[in-house]
């Protein structure tokens, strides 16, 4: 197949064109009217998937997604889609037909997990036979975009640097070196946690990590808390996000899983 085109990737810029420090404002946490100025097409998800770098006893996916979409249902919950339209969407998976693939959904692995094992999440894959039935179900209520690259982790214990580097961030970054973005600066979404006891024991140190995750990828960090505050017992009605260009999925390239 043809390798998806991601036209969000031509306008990201490179560090070198942001001056010496490489940080920018981060722009985030814009609604987007329903389908108000923006062409169907531009909205649909394409993806890549490649094998991610990595011991490849149990092979893992490296994805770039233009165009993944979260439902948000409180901090910490919600699934993630991406939204295929028979024509528009453009899919070019290496894992088809050699690994764990079933027709609408697949896993990647976004972090390591206390016991050595990977940290799991699941794409939903929704299938849409026209543009005007994708945005019929999708842009019938507000979307918040999340512009430019993003970069969605699970670190473990990442009130500690040295974990929030090494077994989440370094990982993150060796899948974009995979799709040639490594010199583009990025967002990063942290989709793990925080251990209330650890934070009353040493205050700040989550926001503190968070913060300096967001200055190396140079667009900011969004933590679960401020991705969505609402407490997931209460079973909120789902909020929809856009992530324009999306990096998912580490290879067992960490610290504690390599």
């Amino acid at each position: 197949g043809v390798p998806p085109r991601f036209p969000a990737t031509d306008a990201l810029g490179s560090r070198a064109a942001m001056g010496h420090s490489g940080i920018s404002p981060p722009r985030r946490l814009v609604d987007e009217q329903p389908a108000v100025g923006r062409r169907a097409q531009e909205l649909v998800s394409s993806w890549r998937c490649v094998r991610a770098f990595g011991s490849q006893v149990h092979p893992r996916r490296a994805c770039l997604f233009q165009n993944l979409y979260f439902a948000s249902n409180g901090a910490g919950r919600g699934s993630y889609v991406a939204h295929y339209v028979e024509g528009h969407s453009v899919v070019n998976d290496v894992f088809r037909g050699i690994g764990p693939m079933e027709a609408n959904a697949f896993p990647v692995s976004v972090g390591v997990g206390s016991g050595f094992n990977d940290v799991t999440v699941v794409i939903q894959v929704r299938k849409h036979k026209s543009l005007r039935r994708f945005m019929k179900e999708v842009y019938n209520h507000n979307v918040t975009v999340h512009d430019g690259l993003n970069l969605i982790l699970s670190p473990l214990y990442h009130f500690n640097f040295g974990h929030a580097m090494f077994d989440g961030l370094y990982p993150g970054f060796v899948s974009l070196v995979q799709f040639g973005l490594q010199d583009h600066p990025f967002r990063v979404i942290i989709r793990s946690g925080w251990n209330g006891m650890v934070e009353k024991q040493i205050p700040g140190s989550y926001a503190r990590v968070e913060r300096i995750l967001g200055a190396l990828g140079g667009r900011g960090s969004i933590g679960v808390r401020e991705f969505d505050g609402r407490d997931p017992k209460s079973e909120p009605p789902s909020l929809w996000h856009r992530f324009d260009v999306a990096a998912i999925g580490l290879g067992a390239n960490g610290q504690k899983l390599d």
